[in-house]
């Protein structure tokens, strides 16, 4: 009979040592995943972070010059000549799209892998840049819409952009163009497109500035996780 019981026991201890095992070995599996999910995040937010802040560049070039329009317009202040004011005219036109890259990010929200981070501090940055991210692709289609649909339509009924930017265009008619936006500035149509202009730029820049904040959490997270 001790040796039955003797046996159950034996029988009991190495299963307890093989869940045991099985468990140490699926927690180091999990936090090898971890450690690459980590390195894979850190990756993805520095690249993250020069985007955005190449984004608020750029608009804050666009802001620049749109307000220079607008002081044009007000104030009399001179515009440049030539290829300074096509550039100009060419930023007022243009617009960004905050467009990272995110495989690793994107997966484990996909697959619930989301848990493998064990840092709580992590996790929230994650969700808070996630929200951040989503908002900031409405206000590019805002600003978009508005400089391809008001703006462009209303340039391209007044003004030759096909002459305007053309490569090795005649200087005289591109001459007689910028004149003919000169002239066009005084338009308070202009002035009301311009200010919706400057509005949805500025709008844009408010929000990238939040996601380059929310970028900057998740990154400091990650450094203080020491993943």
């Amino acid at each position: 009979m001790k040796s039955r019981g003797s046996e159950v026991v034996a029988i009991i201890v190495a299963i307890l040592l093989a869940l045991a095992a099985e468990a140490a070995w699926e927690y180091r599996g999990e936090r090898v995943d971890e450690r690459e999910i980590l390195a894979g995040l850190r990756v993805e937010f520095l690249e993250a972070r020069d985007e955005i802040r190449r984004d608020i560049e750029v608009r804050e070039e666009i802001l620049r010059d749109s307000r220079r329009f607008a002081e044009a317009r007000l104030d009399g202040n001179p515009l440049p000549a030539g290829d300074s004011l096509r550039t100009m005219i060419e930023n007022l036109l243009d617009w960004r799209f905050y467009t990272p890259t995110h495989p690793v990010l994107d997966e484990i929200v996909s697959s619930g892998r989301m848990d493998r981070i064990r840092s709580d501090d992590v996790r929230r940055a994650l969700m808070t840049y996630i929200q951040e991210r989503d908002r900031i692709a409405v206000i590019d289609e805002q600003e978009r819409d508005y400089a391809q649909g008001s703006l462009t339509d209303y340039l391209a009924g007044r003004v030759d952009l096909g002459v305007l930017f053309a490569d090795g265009a005649d200087a005289p008619r591109v001459a007689g163009e910028l004149d003919r936006f000169r002239a066009m500035l005084s338009d308070p149509e202009f002035g009301s497109i311009l200010y919706y202009r400057i509005f949805h730029t500025e709008n844009a820049v408010g929000f990238s500035d939040i996601v380059d904040a929310a970028i900057g959490n998740v990154l400091a997270t990650l450094e203080f996780d020491g993943g």
